[in-house]
């Protein structure tokens, strides 16, 4: 794949001869011409990053986890971004999501119990299986982060 910012230039030549004409052709001039176009590749480039506080819990308390996503590309925005996350084990879900962002949206999360069937209810407080997490981001432009903070409580 192509870097973000990255020159591809395509080169092009064409030659032709003047003569005279028939089975005695002899060449007499022969001109060449070259051209080149380039083109700069833009894409996005997008990191995730992910944080917690504190990073040491006892049973009942509770964890702030904070998910961002950074555009480091210099002129393409990233769309249909969606944004996957494994819940620790031992943890439950404390309703109450705030979001922030630069120029964008996060959806309201949607969870699964097996990574794949989304949609499903809030995940019960001391579940027993591992629960996922799902955001969808609306267009992230160039030089741009979005984040998210959520909370879990150890049980």
């Amino acid at each position: 794949m192509t870097a973000d910012g990255a020159m591809i230039t395509n080169f092009a030549a064409a030659t032709g001869y003047w003569g005279v004409a028939g089975p005695a052709y002899t060449s007499r001039y022969t001109v060449s011409y070259n051209a080149t176009a380039g083109v700069i590749v833009s894409c996005p480039v997008v990191h995730i990053t992910k944080m917690v506080t504190p990073t040491m819990l006892a049973v009942s308390q509770t964890a702030t986890y904070t998910v961002c996503i950074i555009n480091n590309a210099l002129n393409a925005s990233a769309f249909n971004l969606v944004v996957n996350d494994k819940m620790p084990d031992n943890m439950a879900w404390v309703t109450g999501l705030t979001n922030w962002s630069t120029g964008t949206a996060w959806s309201a999360p949607v969870f699964s119990s097996n990574g794949t069937t989304w949609g499903v209810a809030e995940p019960p407080a001391g579940q027993g299986s591992p629960w996922f997490l799902q955001w969808r981001i609306g267009p992230l432009g160039p030089n741009r982060s979005a984040c998210v903070t959520f909370k879990m409580t150890v049980y």
